[in-house]
């Protein structure tokens, strides 16, 4: 197998490269509410092993089944919070593209 040999960055490649943003332009707004959702549905669902780790934890003590009840409704709304933002996310990047 051969190797294909690795251009150098200088400035008319990367001026090239930045050329690709220019179609995007049109659909700025809605890019940036794409990336928006993206972020805020990535951080739902790296909170979710969290607070299970912190339900898991509170279970193992002699704690109020209230606190379990409440960390366990704290998952459900991040889990319906993050399927919603995903959904969003999908239908503006397939807009996008």
């Amino acid at each position: 197998m051969t190797e294909v040999p690795k251009k150098k960055v200088t400035r008319s490649n990367l001026n090239k490269a930045l050329k690709l943003y220019e179609y995007i332009k049109p659909f700025k707004v809605e890019y940036l509410w794409g990336t928006f959702f993206l972020v805020v549905s990535s951080v739902a669902s790296l909170a979710f092993p969290k607070l299970m780790g912190n339900m898991i934890n509170t279970g193992t003590g002699d704690v109020a089944s209230s606190t379990i009840n409440q960390t366990l409704l704290l998952l459900v709304f991040i889990i319906v919070l993050q399927s919603v933002f995903s959904y969003f996310r999908v239908v503006l990047f397939v807009n996008v593209t």
